[in-house]
């Protein structure tokens, strides 16, 4: 299994080679392992669809804990890269700082 650090590594590379990085959103474990087995080289998260598998409505409020702990365990699973997508309410209520993104999830 690749460290974070290499995911980070692999991600960034992958938009810069020659190919159009496509990304498929996956909103669970599942749904993201299927884009893996596929051959996709990283998968995004889709703001919509985790939040409605959580039981929330698209762009509603979602605790942040809970949304960086689905986040978290598709990261886990996954040997490849993934890039966590937030929208709605929950941007504008976590820290609109520079750095944000490091302090909601430092080591994902």
């Amino acid at each position: 299994m690749k460290t974070q650090r290499e995911k980070a590594e692999d991600f960034r590379s992958l938009h810069h080679g020659r190919r159009i990085l496509i990304l498929p959103n996956g909103w669970d474990v599942p749904s993201a392992r299927v884009f893996e087995e596929a051959g996709f080289p990283a998968v995004a998260t889709s703001s919509a669809g985790m939040m409605v598998s959580l039981g929330y409505p698209d762009g509603e409020v979602i605790d942040r804990r809970e949304m960086v702990s689905a986040v978290r365990r598709i990261a886990r699973v996954l040997d490849m890269a993934s890039s966590p997508g937030a929208s709605g309410r929950p941007q504008r209520r976590w820290p609109p700082q520079s750095g944000a993104s490091s302090k909601l999830v430092p080591s994902a």
